[in-house]
């Protein structure tokens, strides 16, 4: 078959290969179309309230409440934050932490939080398990309560921060770079 045999076979079935490329074609772009439309949407961290509580050791090994820092030996900070999934699909929040921030903008500590609905008594004492990730329900606002503990050994840090600041890495598709959430509380 020469090239002129098949423009004349193709000119006779114009109409009929038009329509079977712009169905293919159709049906390819509106899936495309549909899958990334899916895949739109923010996930937004906000900080709902934080409680801080101030302890001193007592005389018995126990533990008093205060209410000022600077003679504190321990301390608790709870933080309640809002995540909120505008997407169609699940996505999965990592490396949540916080940062202690000084009065210069220098970052002195990172940490993990402590996730408060894993919350147990162990000898004598409340343990909790670190939260590494989050999977956020698509148009679904949960809470999540966080918990910081800080001991008679790093009380300190906590005496000399300004502000902490809570950071979290968005996976999955969001391109071309990994989204970062944050929020900052300020002390």
């Amino acid at each position: 078959m020469t090239v002129n045999q098949v423009l004349s076979v193709l000119k006779e079935y114009d109409g009929v290969i038009g329509a079977v490329l712009g169905t293919v074609l159709g049906s390819i772009s509106t899936l495309l179309v549909t899958h990334w439309l899916k895949n739109v949407g923010q996930v937004s961290l906000k900080l709902k309230e934080y409680d801080i509580q101030y302890y001193k050791s007592d005389d018995y090994g126990g533990r008093s409440p205060i209410d000022m820092l600077e003679e504190a030996d321990y301390a608790d900070l709870q933080f309640e934050i809002d995540i909120y999934n505008s997407a169609e699909n699940v996505k999965t929040i990592n490396d949540i932490n916080f940062q202690l921030i000084d009065d210069t903008n220098a970052v002195i500590h990172t940490g993990k939080f402590n996730d408060i609905e894993t919350g147990r008594m162990s000898a004598g004492a409340y343990r909790y398990d670190s939260l590494s990730f989050l999977n956020c329900k698509p148009k679904e606002l949960a809470k999540k309560e966080l918990k910081i503990c800080f001991s008679s050994s790093d009380i300190l840090l906590l005496k000399i921060t300004k502000k902490i600041v809570i950071e979290a890495k968005l996976e999955g598709n969001t391109f071309p770079f990994k989204k970062r959430l944050k929020t900052t509380v300020t002390l």
